[in-house]
């Protein structure tokens, strides 16, 4: 049998590639596809140098060349891995175990997806309040929900649209997706009849897809995997932290989708030790590069990741 684990092992990851599983999540899905950049496990791109003035009239002298210098800089990936996946062999049939891999590696796939996900909207989100990054606080006056957090409503959702217009004109006719917490989502699905028929008619019978509201042209999808931020400082709690009602406030992300963010896989590598004495059979496992998040304006000081 050696070698033949291996190869239905790699099989099942070649036949059904990360990338479906992407498409199943609403955050990676609406990320745009860095992958033609990634080169030795980071991507690659450059902070564009300044452009050249415009002149106006007919020159009475040479123009002054300019030289535009762009500064090269990348993205390192991350490196996901499952936990070691023990199949033993003494005992059991060939045929069963195969049929054991192809429910096993599915579910790694999936779990590798939902970690790279979940990182990228935490990576996706605003440090702390700027003037590039503002970010808005629901009025006092909004019902407080449990854990003491105040609810979003239909129009704290029309103030943000209209803080975005001012702040970025050009983006005024782009459609926008916010991440918000399901117990949030689900206070303002219910809130009036309008948004209630919008959630009806995308699940009708026999409907599979991801559920979101349509405000203002900003498409809200519930997911608790929302980025949450210190009381005490405002700024955005450290990846992996763990979310204390007393400490944090949660956070509804506003993100342009193939703009905001972007996500890139790079190599993939399989880990199969065959015949392991202590198991009496295989134990395989497998490491992923890849990495959802932000192309920051500024690579100098907010891009580089090393």
């Amino acid at each position: 049998m050696a070698g033949l684990l291996k190869e239905a092992y790699v099989g099942e990851w070649l036949n059904n590639p990360l990338w479906n599983y992407f498409n199943n999540d609403w955050f990676l899905a609406n990320g745009a596809n860095w992958d033609e950049f990634v080169e030795n496990e980071r991507i690659n791109g450059v902070y564009m140098g300044t452009q050249s003035s415009i002149v106006t009239g007919i020159p009475s002298t040479a123009l002054t060349p300019v030289k535009r210098t762009d500064i090269p800089n990348f993205v390192a990936l991350k490196y996901y891995r499952p936990q070691n996946s023990t199949l033993v062999q003494f005992g059991e049939e060939y045929a069963r175990i195969v049929k054991q891999l192809e429910s096993i590696v599915p579910q790694q796939k999936a779990d590798v997806a939902n970690a790279i996900a979940s990182e990228g909207i935490h990576n996706s989100s605003p440090f702390e309040n700027t003037a590039a990054t503002p970010m808005m606080s629901t009025p006092t006056g909004n019902t407080v929900l449990t854990e003491g957090k105040r609810e979003i409503t239909v129009k704290d959702i029309f103030a943000l649209r209209a803080a975005v217009n001012a702040a970025y004109p050009g983006l005024k006719g782009r459609k926008f997706i916010m991440v918000i917490d399901e117990l949030a989502w689900a206070n303002l699905a219910s809130s009036n009849s309008t948004l209630q028929a919008q959630v009806a008619y995308q699940q009708g019978p026999g409907t599979i897809a991801f559920p979101y509201l349509d405000i203002a042209g900003i498409k809200l999808f519930s997911d608790n995997r929302v980025p949450f931020y210190s009381i005490s400082t405002g700024k955005r709690a450290t990846y992996g932290t763990s979310y204390v009602s007393a400490n944090h406030n949660k956070a509804a992300t506003l993100l342009a989708p193939q703009i905001s963010y972007g996500v890139a896989i790079g190599s993939f590598k399989e880990f199969i030790n065959e015949d392991d004495a202590a198991w009496q059979g295989d134990i395989l496992s497998f490491g992923q590069f890849a990495y959802a998040g932000p192309f920051s304006s500024d690579l100098q000081t907010n891009l580089r990741v090393s």
